[in-house]
């Protein structure tokens, strides 16, 4: 009856004048009611990464179960988790929020990560914060060196807490030689970059026509081949960082991360080519992660102690990150 009472007359005329909405709508109740029940059953409704035994955890945003296994070359054990999301936001909201979790700190370049409620970490340390706030070209706050720069510092700072370090990468916007020479192509053609643009760049009226190479794979300019090879890449740039990581990190280890991502292909029951993540998508190619155990001497010895006080993050500063991040 609550399905009914939701469809008046002035829905049904849009969506006959408008039939995407239609295939948007019944996209959206599949997502949420049969195939959640059918994920559900087949998968259950996520791991709790927080009850989970580690020291470190190094989450890799939007990483694929299937890539990490053919990309990484560490030492140890991998298995999967399934993921309580299938977008950050809800990912964020669903491991963290409204718990106090006072023996750990998190690291995060990701702006959903970055409002998380306060309280809930012993730190949260943003890597775009007043103190750690690098540049006017927003994409450069999530370029894996400066995230590894601010991870060390807070490995450093708490050794007796366990980490969460939230990398941007693999998920857009996209660094390393094959990408830049993509965009450098498509440039050439007219193709502008939105999210690769600065501040100053964003502001004026020029309008570029897409984000990023995502969006362009999306539009027809590049190939779902070429995008894959920017993933790939940026999955190897971020586990470069890692390795660098775990050098000086004690204590057991997990990569994991906080959804996948669709690069193209036809996912499970979906009949065109999708990408992204959309939020509460119940298919395993978003929702099927890695849980890499590195391997380990040494234990980290954790105390459990009140917040303290974290730096203050500008409103506007995490609707540019946002933005940057495609979700704008």
């Amino acid at each position: 009856m609550k399905i009914l009472n939701k469809y008046t007359t002035n829905n049904i005329k849009k969506g006959v004048e408008n039939p995407k909405l239609i295939k948007k709508e019944t996209k959206r109740i599949l997502d949420q009611t049969i195939r959640k029940q059918i994920f559900n059953i087949r998968y259950g409704t996520g791991t709790d990464i927080m009850k989970r035994d580690w020291d470190n955890l190094i989450i890799l945003d939007a990483c694929r179960y299937d890539t990490f296994n053919n990309t990484h070359t560490f030492d140890g054990k991998l298995d999967y988790i399934i993921s309580k999301g299938s977008q950050s936001d809800e990912f964020c909201k669903k491991i963290f929020n409204q718990r106090e979790l006072y023996d750990t700190v998190y690291v995060t370049a990701n702006a959903y990560g970055a409002q998380i409620d306060e309280g809930v970490f012993h730190d949260k340390i943003v890597t775009f914060d007043e103190k750690n706030k690098v540049t006017a070209n927003h994409s450069k706050n999530f370029d894996p060196e400066h995230v590894l720069d601010t991870a060390l510092q807070a490995n450093t700072a708490y050794p007796n807490k366990r980490i969460i370090v939230h990398f941007m990468q693999p998920h857009r916007p996209y660094f390393g030689p094959k990408a830049e020479q993509l965009r450098k192509n498509l440039r050439t053609e007219g193709v502008d970059f939105e999210h690769w643009k600065t501040i100053k760049e964003r502001d004026s009226k020029e309008s570029a026509i897409v984000g990023d190479l995502l969006d362009a794979a999306r539009e027809g300019y590049i190939t779902t081949d070429q995008l894959y090879e920017v993933y790939e890449e940026n999955l190897e740039l971020v586990l470069e960082k890692v390795s660098e990581l775990n050098s000086e990190m004690e204590g057991k280890t997990i990569i994991t991360s906080d959804h996948g991502e669709l690069l193209g292909g036809v996912a499970d029951y979906l009949t065109t080519r999708q990408f992204g993540h959309p939020r509460e998508t119940y298919i395993e190619e978003l929702r099927k992660v890695p849980w890499f155990v590195l391997s380990f001497d040494k234990r980290r010895t954790i105390v459990e102690e009140p917040p303290v006080e974290s730096a203050n993050i500008d409103k506007s500063e995490l609707e540019n990150q946002l933005k940057a991040l495609g979700y704008k």
